[in-house]
């Protein structure tokens, strides 16, 4: 990975300071892979460096990915721009099914067990959104594994039923981070 790629991602989403995580533990640091939305060129260069090789790597049992699916505000939009860069449909999954409309739980591409998924989120810290987003597609009976932009985890939880893969360690961003200060 270039070093440069790797500074400008986290000059864009490293913030310090006191912050509580989704988790509720609190940190000194924020890693905000939202804030990418805002720098639509560096976001389209981790998509075409580095995110779409794992797209395009083949799962455990030789399958392609059929479909990209995020939950929550980072991972549906890091599914609908990664599905959009690499030509794969995007599921965006909802907290509960609408009660107006459709009533739909999933927006744009509906999986089927023929399908295999690739979760993917912005930051990993205890699995508890790709938990949930597992939790709902699960019913579906797609195969599916897990790609997130950051592990901030010190374990990866093992209870997620899916391969877990990431493109840049929480160290990694830091020491970047730092090393402009």
């Amino acid at each position: 990975m270039s070093d440069d790629l790797l500074s400008k991602v986290a000059r864009v989403t490293v913030k310090f300071g006191e912050f509580t995580l989704r988790s509720g533990r609190t940190s000194d640091h924020y890693l905000d892979v939202k804030n990418l939305s805002a720098y639509p060129a560096i976001e389209k260069e981790l998509v075409e460096r580095l995110i779409r090789p794992e797209v395009d790597r083949k799962t455990l049992d030789g399958r392609n990915y059929t479909c990209i699916a995020g939950y929550g505000l980072g991972g549906q939009h890091l599914a609908s721009v990664v599905g959009s860069i690499c030509e794969i449909p995007a599921t965006l999954v909802r907290e509960a099914k609408k009660g107006y409309g459709t009533g739909k739980i999933f927006e744009g591409h509906e999986p089927t067990e023929a399908d295999v998924v690739l979760i993917i989120d912005d930051v990993l810290t205890s699995g508890s959104s790709l938990r949930e987003t597992r939790d709902l597609i699960a019913p579906t009976r797609a195969a599916f594994n897990y790609l997130v932009v950051v592990n901030r985890a010190k374990v990866i939880p093992d209870d997620l039923g899916g391969k877990v893969r990431w493109i840049f360690s929480e160290q990694e961003l830091l020491e970047a981070a730092r090393s402009r200060l």
